[in-house]
């Protein structure tokens, strides 16, 4: 029963995020706490360019203009927190394709995607 939750929760996501995608998301506003969504998607992504502005000149443009405008973005910690599973997922993706072979990881895939 709790992999169909799991699932059954995936969908909702899938099926909210290509709403969204479409500009469709606020007709479904029965389904969904969009404003919930829209505060979540928008507090992620800005975090995501507050830790990308370094090295990507897209997010560094728009941390600028934020700023310029007097748009309170959240500190670099709470950013980290907020992205931290993204940021374990890529760190332990990297560290399995150093550490196995190619075959292993291959073989990884095939069962996962299963």
């Amino acid at each position: 029963m709790a992999s169909f939750i799991s699932w059954g929760n995936q969908f909702y996501t899938i099926i909210r995020t290509q709403l969204n995608s479409l500009g469709k998301l606020d007709e479904f506003s029965q389904l969904f706490d969009i404003e919930k969504y829209k505060k979540k998607a928008e507090l992620k992504y800005v975090c995501e360019q507050v830790l990308s502005q370094k090295r990507d000149p897209f997010a560094r443009g728009n941390i600028e203009l934020a700023r310029q405008m007097g748009v309170s973005l959240p500190p670099v910690i709470i950013c980290y927190a907020v992205c931290a599973s993204d940021i374990l997922r890529t760190f332990l993706i990297k560290l399995v394709k150093t550490i196995l072979p190619p075959k292993v990881i291959d073989k990884l895939k095939e069962i996962i995607s299963h």
